[in-house]
């Protein structure tokens, strides 16, 4: 799901980044994780720019996405698969 938020979303500045989340503790928390990693590791979000995907709900039991955003990202969750590694339809 994260890769299918990522793929919609847009490039966006740490500070845009911060203040979409901030009402949520744990993805401030994790976001603020993320960016020390970077920053350990010589990422620079300048040249770097990170992603801001949007809030997609996925249905566990219709395996889904069920969100406003559905239409464009289920196709987004299912791909083409080469023989002999298919995974098949289930009715």
């Amino acid at each position: 799901m994260a890769n299918v938020s990522y793929r919609l979303g847009n490039q966006a500045r740490p500070e845009v980044i911060r203040e979409t989340i901030q009402a949520n503790r744990e993805l401030s928390d994790a976001f603020e994780r993320c960016r020390e990693y970077l920053r350990e590791n010589e990422v620079k979000l300048d040249t770097t720019p990170a992603v801001l995907g949007p809030w997609v709900t996925f249905d566990p039991e219709k395996e889904r996405f069920v969100n406003d955003l559905a239409d464009q990202a289920n196709p987004l969750s299912q791909r083409e698969y080469r023989k002999p590694f298919v995974v098949p339809k289930i009715a």
